[in-house]
């Protein structure tokens, strides 16, 4: 078995330690024993640093938890249906869910973090639907029209339709039927929100979105959980770059 062979599972058909020597080191460190199993220990070093390197951090579980909240505080908000007047305890948690989803979301659009489409699927309408909760605190903290702020997120749930169904046409995610269904159900839930807000007096359409807006909720709240479930043992032996050994 030649020594290149050795250097292929750790992803090295050749030793990259030089380029200028190339093949004709790996036959020098073939014919001495002991320099060859010193260098393959040194290769394997190597190689675990750049698996660790590859790694991402990233806080999607996070983010899915804080969008439950959003949509449960949402579909309870309309449940009730406040007269004006009583609406301004409920700007707290729009703005909570809002800036959380803003700090996390606005990092994924930006820096890309995670693999490929991923980012666009989930960084944009978390974004989209941040400022939209932002909006609506700032509205009832004032005991301003709410229907404004459910205007502006009515195209966000559109958007939301749109990467649903085309999640489930390409097949990503682990998941990608129930994943299409939470990015669908939310996408319906901010369409019909603002007519429920219209016509607040119409009890069942406000009881119908916010149904809608649970189930959605639901749907996001088994995701975002199984993916905090999972992060914690992916992650188990991950190292912050200063401490590697």
């Amino acid at each position: 078995v030649s020594f290149s062979m050795t250097l292929a599972p750790l992803g090295m058909q050749e030793c990259n330690i030089c380029p200028m020597w190339g093949t004709r080191l790996c036959h020098i460190l073939e014919s001495d024993s002991r320099l060859s199993q010193r260098f393959v220990k040194t290769c394997e070093v190597n190689h675990k640093e750049r698996m660790r390197a590859k790694m991402f951090v990233d806080f999607l579980g996070l983010m899915l938890v804080n969008l439950v909240a959003g949509l449960a505080l949402l579909a309870h908000y309309l449940y009730v249906s406040p007269e004006e007047g009583s609406r301004r305890s409920w700007a707290s948690g729009f703005f909570a869910t809002g800036l959380l989803g803003l700090l996390t979301s606005f990092v994924i659009v930006v820096t890309w973090p995670l693999p490929g489409p991923y980012n666009l699927a989930f960084g944009e309408p978390a974004l989209y639907l941040s400022v939209a909760f932002l909006a609506a605190a700032v509205t009832l903290a004032f005991e301003w029209e709410p229907l404004i702020p459910s205007l502006f997120g009515l195209f966000g749930g559109i958007m939301a339709i749109v990467i649903g169904i085309r999640l489930m046409d390409l097949g990503l995610t682990k998941e990608p039927l129930v994943a299409g269904l939470g990015f669908l159900t939310a996408g319906v839930g901010g369409i019909l929100t603002p007519a429920a807000l219209q016509w607040r007096k119409v009890r069942w359409l406000t009881l119908v979105t916010a149904i809608i807006l649970g189930i959605a909720a639901l749907i996001w709240a088994v995701t975002g959980y199984d993916a905090v479930w999972a992060h914690i043992l992916d992650f188990a032996k991950y190292l912050p770059p200063g401490m590697h050994k």
